[in-house]
């Protein structure tokens, strides 16, 4: 944790607008639409911002419906917006499809996105010495050969103004190879505070990972201070210099999975962010994860902390 700073946690990452079917069917066949957005980073800088941090998200936005719409959605979470507009450059889209009732398929239409062309120089000086927690996704290092290298540059400004780095591991196969992902995992996750990841990722750094206790010994390659590794329903662990600490998942009715595991990092740095030990912000986080779950989108199961105490108390009847 880190205090005395006026923002509790920035968030480095693309946002795309999301385009999705309302029922089970095919687009080309003309299933109903709805617009909404989505993101690693985003996702958990909503939960964070939910549970009372203070937040900021950082990239780049093109000058159209989608980008425009991302921004007021984001202010309106109180979340700080630091963006610039590429003129030139369309906003990222993705296109969600319930092609049966056990088939969700996700089309990326962000090639030469905005968000692409990040630069580490987009953020200044001020800025990273107010802030506590710099938090990155893998996603972010998978959209462009250059990103890698610019993402090396801000972790070493972040620390040089004080800050904290938290990498989320978070592989998509859509991106890049298994391969490619491990070997910029090796260039990152080195300079990260904080290191998260699920078990699939840590298994990319060693096959040897197949559970929570072995993703922990896989990721422990990387000495980071703090070591926190998620495995669904099977619950979440976090290895720190005092030892390990495991929680158990949070039974919930599951209506989508999606964002879940962003719900948790943003649970937890809520939580650590104000002063909790690593036992309470796993215990937080695993409870964001779960609320996420009994909602459909990326970001709209977010949790408050009212939502987290009703959470605890199981169902209820308000009359």
């Amino acid at each position: 944790m880190n205090g005395h700073r006026s923002l509790d946690i920035l968030a480095v990452g693309e946002v795309m607008g999301l385009v999705s079917t309302t029922t089970v069917g095919r687009l080309d066949h003309g299933a109903p639409l709805h617009f909404s957005f989505g993101g690693a980073e985003c996702n958990a800088a909503i939960t964070a911002s939910r549970l009372g941090s203070r937040v900021a998200w950082a990239s780049r936005l093109g000058d159209d419906s989608v980008g425009h719409a991302i921004r007021r959605a984001l202010a309106a979470e109180g979340i700080t917006v630091v963006a610039q507009t590429v003129p030139d450059r369309p906003t990222g889209l993705m296109v969600k499809e319930r092609r049966s009732p056990l088939r969700q398929r996700v089309s990326y239409y962000r090639s030469g996105s905005a968000a692409s062309t990040f630069r580490h120089t987009d953020l200044d000086d001020e800025l990273l010495a107010q802030t506590g927690v710099v938090l990155v996704s893998g996603v972010t290092a998978a959209l462009t050969p250059h990103l890698p290298d610019e993402l090396e540059s801000l972790f070493s400004r972040a620390h040089d103004a004080g800050a904290l780095v938290a990498l989320d591991l978070n592989f998509r196969s859509a991106l890049w190879t298994r391969e490619d992902a491990r070997r910029t995992y090796d260039r990152l996750a080195p300079a990260a505070d904080l290191l998260f990841s699920g078990v699939d990722e840590a298994s990319i750094v060693s096959e040897a990972a197949v559970d929570l206790s072995t993703a922990l010994i896989a990721l422990g390659r990387y000495d980071r201070a703090i070591i926190v590794a998620t495995d669904g329903a099977r619950g979440a662990a976090a290895r720190t210099p005092d030892g390990d600490h495991y929680v158990d998942a949070v039974a919930v009715p599951v209506i989508d999975t999606v964002g879940a595991g962003d719900a948790f990092v943003g649970g937890f740095l809520a939580e650590w962010q104000s002063h909790a030990d690593v036992s309470e912000s796993l215990r937080t986080a695993a409870a964001a994860g779960a609320h996420a779950c009994m909602f459909a989108g990326d970001w709209e199961g977010a949790p408050t902390r009212d939502d987290l105490a009703q959470l605890s108390q199981g169902f209820i009847v308000e009359r």
